[in-house]
């Protein structure tokens, strides 16, 4: 399904769509040619890309943020004629997207080297690498519901929420994200649950995948904590454990300052703001700091959670109001009619179910406070619902109770119903999409 109506996505929604869909392509652009670093130029990180990239997205520059303009033949004729001219270059800043590693483009760059070796026009490049991005995402995430023990039907219907869709069907970096955090937690769910004791290549497997969680962005590098639920008894020693842990704790606090080191210049600060000096302010300021979180959060919460369901577009395609609030009804009533059976987390494994995303959460408001903010400003611009996606279902155990709220029969018509409505409220989406970008 999520394949279906994630094809469907890609080819709906007009090239550089979506939000910062442009930066992201230029970023797993240089990668297909395999510069996996960029250069600086005039204070501003980016890569020498075909002038004829630029010349096809100035033709839909005017749809971002405007609904009421449409994506007519006249522009998809004028961008098919524009041929990719690899020789004819300039230099391109993204400093956004180039501070990110290679991890969450390599789908999208795979695509791209594709449509580059059939020399396709720079529009149809954009194709190739949204489906493969849609397509590494779409493995992730079956595998974790796959894996999970738990939380498998909150799992579908978060996977089928219509952002979460719309961003694997993108070339955004952060499908890689939601997809790797998903396949953590359901990972570290199983081998708490289900497994009797973890074998090196579980453990092996849980390095690989916290790491690469921390080279796809690396505000998430906390999400490796998460392992900490599971229990000392599950290895085959107190040893073995203590050095797995440690193991695990220097393997992503290395390759994050590695990353960090190698892209320390490619940071653009934005209105006003002052990277440094915004630092000092937090360190001098830390309760005040963490007061002007906490009434952000309050402030900004119907955005999040409706951004959360779905703004897509460049945040400039909405959804009736009703559909959100239906939407956010459907996951609560996923967690509430979930039948854990025997599984149930004691009060230090909620404590870390509950501080590891507020870290994490933490760690998203200060990195935008930073970079996008200027110093000392008493709210935090910026933040959005979709970067809360990869949290929620940890954040959703510490509500799973031992005992089902609701009798078998109930739960298991809920979750028929759920298979009903899915195809259905996806099927809205797409109508949504084209009544946005081609329905006058």
């Amino acid at each position: 399904m999520a394949l279906i109506f994630g094809t469907a996505f890609c080819l709906i929604t007009p090239p550089f769509q979506a939000v910062d869909e442009e930066f992201h392509f230029f970023r797993a652009y240089q990668l297909s040619e395999g510069a996996v670093l960029s250069e600086v130029v005039e204070g501003k990180a980016g890569h020498r890309l075909p002038k004829s990239i630029e010349d096809s997205i100035s033709l839909t520059k005017n749809l971002q943020r405007h609904p009421d303009k449409k994506y007519g033949i006249d522009t998809a004729l004028a961008e098919f004629h524009i041929p990719l001219n690899e020789k004819d270059k300039n230099f391109v800043p993204f400093p956004n997207s180039a501070v990110y590693s290679p991890v969450p483009y390599l789908p999208q760059a795979i695509g791209i080297f594709i449509g580059r070796f059939f020399q396709l026009p720079p529009v149809f490049l954009v194709f190739p690498g949204r489906f493969l991005n849609l397509l590494a995402w779409t493995l992730l995430v079956y595998n974790a519901i796959k894996a999970a023990p738990v939380l498998k039907w909150f799992f579908f219907a978060l996977s089928l929420m219509p952002m979460t869709i719309f961003t694997a069907a993108s070339l955004s970096a952060d499908a890689a994200t939601i997809g790797l955090a998903f396949l953590l937690t359901a990972t570290v769910l199983n081998l708490v649950f289900v497994k009797k004791t973890i074998s090196a290549p579980e453990m092996a497997r849980l390095l690989i995948l916290t790491a690469l969680l921390s080279l796809s962005k690396q505000i998430y590098v906390t999400l490796a904590l998460m392992v900490f639920i599971v229990p000392s008894e599950k290895f085959k020693s107190k040893k073995t454990y203590f050095l797995f842990m440690a193991g695990l704790l220097i393997l992503n606090l290395a390759v994050n300052i590695a990353w960090t080191f190698q892209v320390k210049g490619y940071l653009n600060y934005e209105n006003g703001a002052a990277g440094g000096e915004q630092i000092r302010f937090i360190l001098q300021n830390i309760f005040s700091y963490l007061w002007i979180v906490s009434c952000t959060f309050l402030n900004e919460l119907r955005f999040y959670l409706v951004s959360l369901v779905g703004i897509l577009g460049w945040y400039d395609t909405h959804f009736p109001s009703w559909f959100y609030f239906s939407f956010l009804l459907i996951l609560l009533l996923s967690l509430l009619f979930e039948n854990s059976g025997d599984i149930y987390f004691n009060a230090r494994q909620k404590i870390i179910l509950i501080l590891v995303p507020c870290s994490c959460l933490l760690l998203n408001y200060t990195a935008i406070y930073v970079t996008f903010n200027p110093v000392g400003s008493q709210g935090i611009t910026g933040m959005q619902g979709r970067y809360f996606i990869p949290l929620v279902p940890m954040l959703s155990l510490a509500a799973v109770s031992k005992r089902p709220l609701f009798s078998g029969k109930l739960t298991t018509a809920f979750h028929v119903a759920l298979l009903i409505l899915s195809p259905l409220w996806l099927a809205f989406t797409c109508f949504v999409l084209v009544q946005r970008f081609y329905i006058i």
